[in-house]
């Protein structure tokens, strides 16, 4: 009874390792491995509109022709508050023109963008009074200027665009009037003259 024992303790021990063997086979060969993430981080100065976060990790970004769209995962956590269970950190939604968000070529590991609000009285209250806040409001009230430029450009030229189609249509129109006039006149003539006999 002593050696059946023995042999079934010998039987376990071998079956829990060809388990292991052919996990280990299946995870180093076949396991589906996720790629890294490496995605982009963002200092935020809209952290007015993030719950108070300023430095988010991109999770998801879509953008339209003026604004990109990210969705940030918080990364300055505040860890003592986190051990409380009540407090949850979530994801952030965050707008930002994308002429105001600019990369910073501070890293050749990760890509580490900024996002400046659309005003310059936007700037957390905390920088505005740092050289690091009046560069940001200056350069805010930069970009909004010749973002107003280039608004008055297009509206000048869609208006130039419009004068000339009208121009153009004028001109079509008065050829056409021009033309059915002289038809009209032809017309006219013809019933007003007598036909001519072959005779004169």
């Amino acid at each position: 009874m002593a050696t059946l024992g023995f042999f079934g303790f010998i039987l376990i021990l071998f079956a829990f390792g060809l388990i292991g063997l052919v996990i280990f086979v299946v995870k180093k060969f076949y396991w589906v491995k996720e790629d890294p993430r490496n995605e982009e981080l963002v200092i935020n100065l809209l952290s007015d509109y993030t719950d108070g976060y300023g430095l988010l990790l991109v999770k998801d970004k879509e953008s339209n022709k003026d604004l990109i769209h990210i969705t940030g995962s918080p990364r300055d956590i505040d860890y003592i508050r986190v051990k409380d269970k009540d407090f949850i950190v979530k994801d952030q939604d965050l707008f930002v023109r994308k002429d105001l968000y600019i990369t910073l070529g501070n890293s050749t590991h990760r890509i580490i963008k900024i996002a400046f609000p659309d005003k310059p009285e936007q700037v957390p209250e905390e920088i505005k009074n740092t050289k690091f806040g009046e560069m940001a409001m200056k350069f805010i009230a930069d970009r909004n200027a010749e973002k107003d430029n280039l608004d008055v450009q297009k509206i000048r030229e869609k208006n130039m665009l419009k004068m000339t189609k009208q121009t153009e249509g004028l001109g079509i129109a008065e050829e056409i009037i021009g033309t059915y006039a002289d038809s009209m006149k032809e017309f006219a003539k013809s019933k007003i003259e007598p036909p001519k006999k072959e005779n004169e």
